[in-house]
C-alpha cells in the first residue's frame, strides 16, 4: 500500500510479533485515548490509504499456550442486518480515515526525504471513503468503517459521529457476525480485506505470539 511504498518498503510480508512491537512502539506511540482503544483496535488494513489490499493471509509461527486467537467480522452480514431505512441513510455518508498516532514514526516518515513527507501529508494525512461500499466481485454492500483508522463521520459533529461509530462498531462485532480462529501449528488463513474487519485479542499476554501476514493486490473502496 502507499504508506509503505513511500518509505521504500515494497515487501508484502509483515512479521507480527509482540516482542518486536514492544521495542518499536513503547517509546514512539503517544498514550492518547481513541475509539480504537474502546473497541480493541478492530480494523481493516491501511484504510487511510487511497487503496487497500485485496486479500491478506496469516501463518502462525509461534503460538502462546493460551489465547491468541484471531477474530474476523463479516461487514457484509453486518450491513444486511440493519433496517432498510438505516441502510439508506448510511449510504449517503462518507467517513474520514487517518493514520493512527505514531504511524509516521513507526514507518520512519520523519527521516524520509522532504518530497516523501510532502506526499504523505497530501495523500495520507486524512482520507475520505464511503461508509458503505460495494464489493467488486460479489456485489454485496459492505460497512466500511473500523475503529483503528476512522476519526470521524464526515459532516456530522463530533458527538453525533462518536455516537454513530459506537453503534456501528458494537453492531458489527456482535457474535452473529464473528469468526474466531483458534490457531494450530501450520495453519494458514486467507481473507478478503474489503469485506471484513479483524482483531487479535491480547488475551495471550504475557506469552509470546508470532504470526506472519502477507497481502496481495490493491482495491479502491467504491460506493
Amino acid at each position: 500500500v502507499l504508506s509503505h511504498r513511500l518509505v521504500g518498503d515494497t515487501d508484502s510480508t509483515t512479521v507480527l510479533d509482540n516482542r518486536l512491537w514492544r521495542t518499536v512502539a513503547d517509546d514512539q506511540l503517544p498514550n492518547s485515548f481513541m475509539l480504537r482503544d474502546e473497541f480493541q483496535e478492530w480494523h481493516t488494513d491501511s484504510t487511510y490509504c487511497p487503496q487497500i489490499p485485496v486479500i491478506a493471509s496469516l501463518r502462525a509461527e509461534q503460538l502462546p499456550p493460551v489465547g491468541g486467537g484471531t477474530c474476523w467480522a463479516n461487514m457484509a452480514c453486518a450491513f444486511e442486518a440493519l433496517s432498510p431505512t438505516f441502510q439508506a441513510w448510511l449510504e449517503t455518508l462518507d467517513v474520514i480515515h487517518a493514520a493512527p498516532p505514531g504511524q509516521r514514526a513507526v514507518l520512519g516518515v520523519g527521516t524520509a526525504a522532504p518530497e516523501v513527507q510532502e506526499i504523505w501529508e497530501r495523500e495520507l494525512a486524512a482520507r475520505r471513503h464511503p461508509l458503505v461500499v460495494r464489493h467488486p466481485v460479489t456485489g454485496r454492500k459492505v460497512l466500511f468503517v473500523n475503529p483503528a483508522f476512522v476519526v470521524k463521520i464526515d459532516k456530522l459533529n463530533n458527538d453525533e459521529s462518536a455516537m454513530l461509530q459506537r453503534h456501528l462498531y458494537s453492531h458489527a462485532t456482535r457474535p452473529d457476525f464473528i469468526y474466531r480462529h483458534r490457531w494450530n501449528d501450520g495453519d494458514i488463513l486467507v481473507w478478503n480485506e474489503l469485506a471484513t474487519i479483524h482483531l487479535a485479542p491480547k488475551d495471550y499476554l504475557p506469552h509470546e505470539r508470532r504470526v506472519v501476514r502477507v497481502t496481495a493486490g490493491l482495491t479502491t473502496p467504491v460506493a
